[in-house]
C-alpha cells in the first residue's frame, strides 16, 4: 500500500520545535555520513481501514480508482477530502468470473502527514508509507530460511 500525501504546514511554537528537531536530526545523519534520501514508514493497524472489495478484471488501474473514488463513501467513514486512499489488485476474485480482488487502503489524512513530516526532519522524504503489519510480512519475506543461511 503506498498512500500519497498532500502537503499541510503547521505554525507558531510547534513549528518553531520542529526546525530546532530538523537541525538535529540532519547533522546526525551527516555524522553518520549516509547518503539516504528516501524512506518508508508505516502507520499503525488502527490508523488504516482495509477492505477487499470485487472489481471487474476488465477495468484500467485508472478506472478503478476512479469507481473507488466514486463509490468510497460505502468503505470510509470520513469524508473523501480528509483522507488519503490507495489499493492494489491482489488477484483473481472467488466472487465471481471476470472479477479480482482489490485491497483498499485509507488513512485520515493527519496521519499520513504526521509521518511524512516526521520522516522531513530527519532531511528524507517519504517513498512509501505503508500499514505496519503489511510492512513486516514483507520485510519477514527477506529473512533467511531458518537454518538455511541464506535468503529466500
Amino acid at each position: 500500500m503506498r498512500l500519497s500525501r498532500s502537503p499541510q504546514r503547521g505554525g507558531g511554537e510547534e513549528d518553531r520545535e520542529r526546525r530546532g528537531r530538523r537541525c538535529n536530526h540532519q547533522e546526525g545523519g551527516r555524522a553518520f555520513g549516509t547518503k539516504i534520501k528516501h524512506a518508508a514508514t508505516a502507520l499503525s493497524g488502527s490508523a488504516v481501514i482495509t477492505k477487499v472489495i470485487p472489481m471487474s478484471a476488465t477495468l484500467s488501474d485508472a478506472e478503478m480508482e476512479a469507481q473507488i473514488q466514486f463509490e468510497s463513501d460505502q468503505y470510509i467513514p470520513y469524508p473523501i477530502e480528509e483522507v488519503n486512499i490507495d489499493f492494489d489488485v491482489l488477484g483473481s476474485s472467488d466472487s465471481g468470473a471476470n472479477l479480482v480482488d482489490v485491497l483498499l487502503a485509507a488513512s485520515r489524512r493527519e496521519n499520513v502527514n504526521d509521518r511524512v513530516a516526521a520522516l522531513e526532519i530527519a532531511g528524507l522524504s517519504a517513498a512509501i508509507v505503508d500499514e505496519e503489519a503489511y510492512t513486516m510480512e514483507s520485510a519477514c519475506t527477506l529473512l533467511p530460511t531458518q537454518g538455511s543461511g541464506h535468503w529466500p
